[in-house]
């Protein structure tokens, strides 16, 4: 299909051009749904929309007959193929929408031209007399293409994230705990057409090649395939799909189906965490899209793009915000309590008040410079200790992004570039550990404290620290992988004058806070200059020496 933008200046100029007509008949246009969307915009109405509708089978036939015939560079095999194809997946569902609002008219074109021109005629003189347009019944491969984009009548639930912030994992404990709900990742849909329609056209190595970038699929190929998928599903009790939508243009398209969205699960999660999934991931599999540029581009792709997505149901209020950084079972234990509350109304359980709990609580700080590999240490001790991992920085991310006052406070606060009181931290702290400390093992508090009076105040007005545990490594090692992090991240913080400036803050915060927990003989340095499953010996060897579990 021709760029969006030319066709619509190539029509423009036309309509232009022939200002005495009395009609206007615009064939093969619009296509998709931003191209109706440009339309009625500019032009605020239609007055007649026809389908000339044929089988799939019969399209084929024509095109190739007509290849023979012409030399039209279009209709060779390939070509066809990837027209239909596009039709399907992106101008019927367009189409679907106009007919549900009673702006479509379908003609059966697999019958003569007599025929189909006959009820042409009645159409368009019914419209140009100003009579009532008659209401011809569709031919049925049309309703069948109708039926085969029509959503189950259930809930349906997007679940978003970065990738690599475990939307598979969650999504597959969702379906497993819900009887009846279904699971469709955007992602597998696209990568199982791939496969079985890479030998139909350059059209799906195309998708390919942008899978293998990290790069989005083509619209064309997203909304039609997802609803078709959805309508083989149609006694679900819920849908759960993942990974879509991607972009504010898809949401769009979505909606503007009047397909129903009853919720929108954001899992999020720190690059950091995503970086060091996806990389393990990479090594258990084949994916096209986990070597290290597509990885960027991809957390890259999502920061820009799917962010406002986020945005969008946050401000519809179907936004449902959950920090993945965590414990896998932890997760999932939200999202069953949030799920079981706003699908099926049972209530929310009581955070616990009872600051005696917190004081019995396992805390453990995670001390390290930029670069240590302190994030990497947290994500081991997560999944062999059961603790729950803690971040001020996330905690409060997640909650500006959770919209509540508190959130938007903090975000004012942040946006006049000033920094979040000590107060406000605790708090977000100890709600978090309130939330967790009934089934938690214990919590690690990662890059905390950065001064004294951090520290101090956590032990007094929270709970007393078990542990500081120092992820130590030398500058020249932390300048040396932040500065290859640098070269694919994109980071403004990760070139090497930043990095050293990084570093001398961390130094001149950290070495009182060093000494403060070295006099009370709850520190103990790590050297973490070997790889990380080297580090984690040492590391589980400390915890388990210095932690009753």
């Amino acid at each position: 299909m021709a760029p969006q933008e030319i066709v619509v200046e190539l029509i423009g100029k036309e309509l232009e051009a022939h200002k005495e007509a009395k009609a206007f008949l615009i064939e093969g246009y619009p296509r998709e749904h931003d191209q109706l969307d440009d339309w009625m915009e500019t032009y605020k109405k239609i007055d007649l929309a026809i389908l000339l509708d044929s089988d799939v089978v019969h399209m084929k036939e024509r095109l190739k007959a007509r290849v023979q015939a012409t030399d039209r560079t279009d209709d060779n095999e390939h070509a066809a193929e990837k027209r239909i194809e596009s039709f399907r997946n992106n101008t019927i569902p367009m189409l679907s929408k106009l007919y549900t609002e009673k702006q479509l008219h379908v003609v059966n074109g697999d019958r003569s031209k007599e025929e189909a021109t006959r009820d042409l005629k009645l159409l368009i003189d019914a419209l140009l007399n100003g009579k009532p347009i008659p209401d011809l019944k569709p031919p049925p491969h049309f309703l069948q293409e109708m039926k085969e984009i029509k959503l189950p009548d259930c809930p349906v639930v997007f679940l978003i994230g970065g990738p690599g912030s475990g939307k598979l994992t969650q999504a597959q404990k969702i379906v497993s705990r819900y009887e009846g709900f279904v699971h469709l990742s955007m992602g597998d849909i696209i990568r199982e057409n791939m496969i079985k329609k890479g030998d139909a056209g350059d059209k799906w190595d195309v998708v390919g090649d942008l899978v293998a970038r990290g790069e989005m699929a083509p619209k064309e190929v997203t909304l039609g395939l997802v609803q078709r998928e959805a309508a083989k599903h149609q006694g679900a009790k819920g849908l759960l799909i993942e990974g879509y939508p991607r972009d504010l243009s898809q949401v769009e398209e979505w909606e503007d189906q009047g397909n129903r969205v009853d919720l929108t699960i954001f899992l999020h999660s720190d690059e950091s965490y995503m970086r060091a999934r996806l990389t393990a991931r990479r090594e258990e599999t084949s994916r096209v899209d986990d070597n290290d540029a597509a990885i960027e581009k991809r957390i890259q792709f999502f920061n820009e793009n799917t962010t406002p997505v986020v945005d969008h149901y946050h401000k519809k209020k179907l936004l449902l915000t959950v920090n993945g950084d965590r414990d896998v079972e932890e997760v999932a234990y939200e999202l069953y309590v949030w799920l079981d509350h706003i699908l099926f109304g049972a209530p929310l359980p009581e955070p616990s008040s009872d600051m005696t709990d917190l004081k019995k609580a396992k805390v453990i700080f995670i001390v390290g410079g930029p670069g240590s590999g302190k994030g990497t240490q947290c994500e081991k001790l997560v999944a062999k200790y059961g603790f729950t991992h803690l971040s001020s920085g996330d905690l409060l991310r997640a909650e500006v992004a959770s919209g509540s006052d508190r959130g938007k406070e903090l975000n004012a606060i942040m946006q006049r570039g000033e920094l979040v009181s000590l107060d406000i931290a605790l708090q977000l702290i100890r709600e978090a550990m309130q939330a967790k400390v009934a089934t938690s093992k214990g919590f690690l508090i990662d890059g905390y404290p950065r001064e004294v009076e951090q520290g101090i105040r956590f032990e007094k007005e929270i709970a007393p620290c078990q542990l500081v545990l120092y992820v130590e490594v030398s500058d020249d090692t932390m300048v040396k992988r932040l500065s290859h992090r640098g070269q694919t991240s994109g980071r403004v913080d990760d070139n090497e004058e930043t990095i050293k400036k990084r570093l001398k803050t961390f130094h001149d915060a950290t070495k009182p806070v060093v000494d403060h927990y070295s006099n009370q003989g709850k520190l103990r340095k790590v050297n973490a200059e070997a790889a990380a499953d080297a580090v984690f010996g040492e590391v589980s060897a400390i915890v388990d020496k210095e932690i009753k579990l």
